[in-house]
């Protein structure tokens, strides 16, 4: 009879294992193509800032706003205040943007609300109170309609406790400088910044 060997197991020796290194958070090299980055446009340092808001870019944005404003409503009324429909503007540069709502009560974005804001004379934007209050509502409900009021409010209490983020501004800046196109006049910055933006 033939004998029957069985089959032998190879004793193999266990694998040794190398141990994972502990690396340091600070040692982790961040993507500079991180989609949390975010660089201002160039054409943005072409803009002179304004006088309302606590950064460059809110200063740059209500510097715009602003223009827009008081060259619109220069040229709609023929230089008269339409606040106290008295004062003569000799240019739309010596008008001031006025809040219906006052800078101070309106929340993030809503300071730079377009139906919130009417050129008038320096003494109607310090008074803006009783009878020069009721005139700069009405000639805003005029512009926008009988509910400017109520979406006034609106806004303000869909931005309250926002933190404005510089890139909404700057998309904001971008959109009133497109506007501007169809002004009778042009603020001096505005032919210098079409042409950067023109350039990318």
């Amino acid at each position: 009879m033939l004998k029957r060997t069985g089959f032998k197991q190879k004793l193999t020796k266990p694998m040794k294992r190398t141990p994972l290194k502990r690396v340091s958070p600070n040692k982790v090299k961040k993507s500079k193509t991180s989609i949390y980055k975010w660089t201002p446009p160039k054409w943005l340092g072409s803009i002179p800032q304004g006088s309302h808001g606590s950064t460059s870019t809110q200063k740059k944005t209500w510097k715009v706003i602003s223009d827009f404003i008081r060259i619109t409503d220069y040229h709609t009324y023929g230089g008269i205040c339409p606040g106290c429909m008295t004062f003569k503007f000799y240019t739309y540069k010596d008008m001031q943007a006025g809040h219906w709502k006052s800078w101070g009560a309106s929340n993030s974005y809503a300071k730079y609300e377009i139906r919130n804001l009417c050129g008038i004379c320096a003494n109607c934007n310090n008074n803006e109170n009783g009878q020069i209050g009721f005139n700069v509502g009405m000639e805003l409900i005029a512009r926008y309609g009988e509910n400017n009021p109520e979406y006034i409010d609106e806004q303000n209490n869909f931005h309250r406790g926002k933190k404005m983020e510089d890139i909404v501004l700057v998309g904001i800046i971008e959109m009133v400088i497109k506007r501007m196109k169809d002004l009778p006049e042009k603020p001096d910055y505005y032919e210098k910044v079409v042409a950067r933006i023109n350039e990318i």
